[in-house]
């Protein structure tokens, strides 16, 4: 359920942000302190989850915001969302580096039956 609601806004709000780039006009957003050109990059702070904003590429910091405002119910809803995409990776991270453990197990043992089975044959030819 909240996946699909994330899937929808993400969806919307691309759609959104698509459109609002095609009316911008092309030019490159340069730092008003140093002229260096701008990198876009998304904030991930409680207030702004996911808006992205331009930033000086050297060190002057946060030029001005590329994406609008978004609404009071994204900004209570996305940081939730993404505590919860966390978990769930943090979730699979435990579960591969258990699934990881086994296999070696499971790669001794087959040693293991594979040696018993050489042995066992070594003892009748005797």
């Amino acid at each position: 359920m909240l996946l699909t609601i994330f899937r929808a806004f993400v969806f919307v709000h691309f759609k959104n942000t698509q459109t609002a780039i095609k009316k911008r006009n092309n030019t490159m957003v340069r730092c008003p302190n140093c002229g260096a050109h701008s990198v876009i990059r998304t904030s991930w702070t409680a207030i702004n989850p996911g808006r992205r904003f331009y930033c000086c590429s050297r060190t002057c910091g946060i030029i001005n915001w590329y994406d609008p405002p978004m609404c009071e119910r994204a900004v209570q809803i996305i940081p939730g969302l993404l505590r919860s995409m966390n978990q769930l990776q943090e979730r699979c991270n435990q579960l591969q580096a258990s699934v990881d453990e086994e296999a070696v197990k499971v790669q001794r043992l087959k040693w293991i039956l594979g040696f018993s089975w050489f042995l066992f044959v070594a003892y009748l030819m005797n």
